[in-house]
């Protein structure tokens, strides 16, 4: 049983890191080199309520640390204190949407996941009209309610946009925040509207937009180091200070030697020798993976040494109701089942709880036939 367990949380593990190792860029992007790179957009804002919705994803790769959150400043700016900025914290790492409205003035929010780890992650923000989301490589990161009252973004006044600085420009590349971005970015796409968590999921790939879909409002993947619009627009931008463009996978393989503990076996990455943690640093006696956040997965299979068939064998003491009674009474819950403070303290093991719950759903489903039939005596009598 604990081989089987053991081999199941590793393979959820390696089924996080497979997504992440996947969730990269195409083979063509930008790197900038923090100093002076940036690239301008012809895009521009202009007004209060100039943007009901919106949604911004982007392709990143940084290992930037500074001192300041706005240190690497910044994936598609707006300008913060105008409209609206997408980027990566420079102090630690994390996702940051900033946003304005006439109504409550500037927000800034962050996400809780560090994606400065020098592998690609697809960062995506979304303002729907109430609230704002942050997703990183398709998964939720974090939401905060209605930060502007539900009033759409923006100033009276103009901003053109950058990508890799941030924007005080009323007209196309003009004044800029000469805070520069240090890192790589592929696919900057820009939305109308806002998209939803299926859409961000299935957009966590590259190459998955044909360019006509409904409220694209610019789409660019830096094809052959060029800044064109493959969205319905045109909006076509500039590259300046030099930007070096790649043209090959910049996504490292999962090691195969050196310091690390982790071994590869064809497409199979794998690590035996220890435990795992995720968003934490100590994994607790007896399990071999603890994850210090949300897991998502189409299936999950736990194997189970005993399934309570025993219920229906001829044997067993069905506890009466009035025992059960007073047991709710006395412990407040159902017999076997964990009470509301030893979950809080120590959570559920799912296979033992689902064991338990059929448990009671067989004894139950006896209680039900024995009534049945008592019903059916009694009707009979009457009769």
């Amino acid at each position: 049983m604990e081989t089987r367990r053991k081999t199941l949380l590793i393979s959820l593990f390696l089924f996080a890191v497979f997504v992440s190792i996947n969730v990269k860029a195409q083979d063509e992007y930008l790197t900038f080199d923090g100093t002076d790179d940036y690239v301008a957009l012809p895009i521009s804002y202009n007004g209060v309520n100039a943007i009901p919705e919106v949604s911004v994803e982007a392709w990143v790769r940084t290992s930037f640390t500074g001192s300041g959150y706005n240190s690497n400043w910044a994936i598609v700016d707006f300008d913060r204190s105008d409209f609206y900025d997408l980027f990566v914290r420079g102090d630690n790492g994390r996702v940051g949407f900033s946003t304005y409205s006439a109504t409550g003035g500037i927000n800034d929010f962050y996400g809780n996941i560090a994606v400065n780890d020098g592998q690609w992650h697809h960062i995506a923000a979304v303002y729907d009209g109430v609230d704002k989301h942050i997703y990183v490589d398709g998964i939720l990161d974090t939401s905060i309610a209605n930060p502007h009252g539900g009033n759409a973004l923006g100033k009276a006044t103009t901003r053109f946009g950058f990508i890799g600085d941030g924007s005080e420009a009323s007209s196309y590349n003009a004044g800029k925040n000469n805070i520069f971005y240090d890192g790589d970015i592929s696919e900057v796409r820009i939305w109308s509207r806002a998209l939803d968590a299926t859409e961000l999921d299935a957009n966590k790939f590259p190459g998955t937009l044909s360019g006509n879909e409904a409220g694209l409002y610019a789409y660019y993947t830096f094809g052959s180091g060029a800044v064109n619009d493959l969205g319905p627009n045109g909006f076509d931008g500039g590259i300046f200070n030099g930007p070096i463009f790649n043209n090959s996978d910049g996504v490292p393989p999962p090691p195969t030697s050196g310091s690390s503990v982790w071994s590869t076996n064809g497409n199979t990455a794998y690590y035996t020798s220890g435990n795992v943690a995720i968003g934490r640093t100590t994994v607790p006696n007896g399990y071999a993976l603890a994850v210090d956040g949300f897991i998502r997965a189409r299936e999950m299979r736990v194997d189970q040494d005993t399934w309570p068939d025993f219920v229906f064998e001829k044997d067993y003491k069905l506890p009466s109701l009035q025992e059960i009674e007073r047991h709710i009474e006395k412990k407040g819950h159902l017999p076997k089942i964990p009470s509301a403070e030893e979950v809080d303290a120590h959570g559920i093991e799912l296979g033992n709880m689902n064991r338990l719950l059929l448990e009671k759903i067989e004894e139950l489903t006896l209680h039900i036939i024995a009534q049945e039939k008592r019903i059916a005596k009694l009707e009979g009598e009457n009769n």
